[in-house]
């Protein structure tokens, strides 16, 4: 286990087991990436922005302590729960000062599907880039269907969910937004996702193996992110990661804790979770004796599988080694204007209003070019943890000349479906 700061506290990183990487010769050189994905929509809820300020704190101490190079970041609930053009402008805003004030990295700014007449907000992506490794990064142009240099913003792909078809509600907020980044010669196409919440804790207990009705409405909007991966540009690597809202099986979680607890005063109400009236039950559990219950989380594994039957696509995961990643409590006003030689937030605690979740997680598709791959957890200010997948990229030294301007060839997208 290795240590990051998030605010001013050093925090320990629960991390899976990584993949070796291989031997270097003198012509190139290891870059390192980094997927980090995090739903920020507690912070919409914050008037002072002081959450979002200290959320992209974790994430600066988050990428310096991992030494990443690229950090691409997918952002759910952007704008908050409800559309909201200030809060993405103060987004973009924090961003840029939190980790390009330093001219250490280049910024794209919020990339999503937003437009002026909007009325909700889904899914965004905002990419890093040291800025030595400027000209060595190309976007891929949706639209072009070519590469670009990346200070031109390249159009992405996205989506909403249609509601009629996943949700009841009038408009939805979940969707999904596809991008190719290319680093040297190795591309990566990412997409980012927000997948369909249980409506209480009821749906939870019912979710049983994960075949629940929202569970499977989960799997419905998964699949159709993936609809048209091959009917474009897709690159050698592929990752998959957002908020997912994989839910445990809530019958399995409950007999977990009348075996753990020794109780049967298991309460499970609408909009909340609980035995008994101390807090520390819910934190002991959750943050010490998650592995008693982590078996009764098994939509990542149904998903995958029903990837690879209707989209010849490999998707694995490495195993998730860290407790619940929601619902977390927000960090107190009164924690974040603590004096200076005092630690900015305390242990993280569960709320009681939700059966807990991994629901935060990535995906990606093996390939020979993504080497040490570690898959790891650290709280944040908010209530979701940070979750996020790192790996390292040999490249040639050799910087290319010029801008890339071709077409994806016939290669790339073969190397994908083979994947």
């Amino acid at each position: 286990m290795t240590e990051t700061v998030v605010g001013d506290q050093a925090r320990p990183v629960e991390e899976a087991p990584a993949k070796e990487a291989e031997s270097l010769n003198p012509e190139e050189e290891q870059i390192k990436t980094c997927v980090l994905t995090t739903n920020v929509g507690s912070a919409g809820e914050d008037e002072t922005r002081e959450l979002l300020v200290k959320w992209f704190s974790d994430v600066r101490a988050l990428v310096d302590s991992e030494g990443a190079d690229v950090l691409l970041l997918h952002i759910q609930e952007i704008g908050g729960k409800s559309f909201n053009k200030s809060f993405n402008d103060r987004m973009e805003q924090e961003a840029r000062k939190a980790l390009c004030t330093d001219n250490t990295f280049w910024c794209s700014g919020v990339m999503s599907h937003l437009k002026p007449d909007d009325q909700y907000t889904a899914v965004a992506v905002i990419i890093f880039v040291n800025e030595s490794l400027k000209d060595q990064v190309t976007l891929f142009n949706y639209q072009t269907q070519q590469y670009d240099n990346i200070e031109n913003l390249s159009p992405v792909e996205n989506k909403h969910y249609e509601c009629q078809k996943f949700a009841d509600a009038g408009k939805s907020r979940k969707g999904w937004v596809k991008y190719c980044v290319k680093i040297g010669e190795i591309a990566t196409t990412g997409i980012a996702v927000h997948l369909y919440h249980d409506d209480d804790n009821w749906a939870t207990y019912h979710n049983s193996e994960g075949k629940g009705a929202i569970a499977a409405r989960r799997s419905d909007a998964l699949a159709e992110a993936m609809t048209n991966l091959h009917q474009s540009n897709v690159g050698k690597n592929l990752i998959v990661g957002g908020d997912m809202n994989f839910r445990v099986d809530g019958k399995m979680l409950v007999e977990s804790v009348k075996k753990r607890r020794q109780t049967a005063e298991v309460k499970i109400e609408k909009k909340r979770f609980s035995w008994g009236n101390d807090q520390a039950n819910i934190d002991t559990l959750y943050q010490e004796h998650w592995r008693d219950f982590e078996d009764a989380c098994c939509e990542s594994s149904v998903n995958r599988k029903r990837i690879l039957q209707e989209h010849q696509v490999i998707l694995e995961e490495l195993p998730v080694s860290w407790a619940p990643t929601y619902p977390m409590n927000v960090i107190p006003k009164v924690l974040l204007q603590a004096a200076p030689d005092k630690p900015a937030i305390s242990t993280p605690t569960y709320s009681t209003k939700r059966v807990p979740a991994w629901a935060d997680r990535i995906f990606y598709s093996p390939t020979t070019t993504m080497h040490n791959i570690q898959y790891k957890s650290t709280p944040s200010h908010l209530d979701h943890a940070l979750v996020f997948l790192t790996w390292d990229t040999t490249i040639s030294k050799q910087k290319p000349n010029g801008t890339h301007k071709e077409k994806e060839s016939d290669d790339s997208n073969s190397d994908s479906k083979e994947q």
